[in-house]
């Protein structure tokens, strides 16, 4: 991918790093300075992990319907489907359903996913501090309802916040073979490779 040069922003946020837009139609967004490349992402399935309670995105009930809520649970390693995504040209898909996650009036969903250019609420970008937002709302981030450590808490969009915003925060962490999961750093014996500068370690 081609960098671009953007000039100096007096915003205070640090840099963010979009998805890669989708082919059908290339957008712009005035904080991107480079874009993360696919092939820097998480190959295969990830979970999407709070950083305050450590519990991960989940569709509830494990359902494979449209519109099913995507909440927060305990971490699975068996029959854990409905909790793992994958990155899909900024679509977050479930694996259990196949579903993109979509944001209807501020509630976070599972929706098909919508090839055109009305998918914007279907695109997601993800900054090195920890934020996931839609590309239509960059201002709304995904939000823990209530500030809930409790398991099925929803997962709403809610105006980002510069301090005490723990439950907006979110790491992405590989899911690996026979059910282990790695972290960024690494284990011994394993060669996993993953930017620090795309991703929160």
């Amino acid at each position: 991918l081609t960098e671009l040069a953007i000039p100096e922003s007096k915003s205070d946020h640090s840099q963010q790093y979009p998805f890669p837009t989708p082919p059908f139609k290339r957008y712009f967004h005035k904080k991107m300075i480079t874009p993360i490349d696919s092939e820097e992402f998480p190959h295969g399935y990830f979970y999407i992990k709070s950083k305050k309670n450590g519990m991960v995105l989940d569709v509830e009930e494990a359902s494979v319907r449209p519109n099913a809520r995507v909440i927060v649970w305990p971490q699975k390693f068996r029959d854990n489907s409905n909790q793992l995504w994958s990155y899909d040209e900024g679509f977050l898909v479930n694996k259990n359903s196949g579903l993109g996650m979509l944001q209807s009036d501020r509630q976070i969903v599972q929706s098909k996913r919508k090839f055109t250019a009305e998918a914007q609420n279907q695109l997601w970008h993800y900054c090195e501090e920890g934020f996931f937002y839609p590309l239509e709302h960059s201002n709304l981030v995904l939000d823990i309802r209530g500030d809930s450590d409790k398991p099925g808490a929803t997962i709403l969009l809610y105006q980002r916040k510069d301090a005490d915003n723990k439950n907006q925060l979110w790491t992405i962490e590989p899911y690996g073979v026979s059910g282990e999961t790695f972290s960024f750093s690494g284990q011994e014996g394993y060669s996993y490779s993953f930017s620090k500068s795309s991703y929160d370690i």
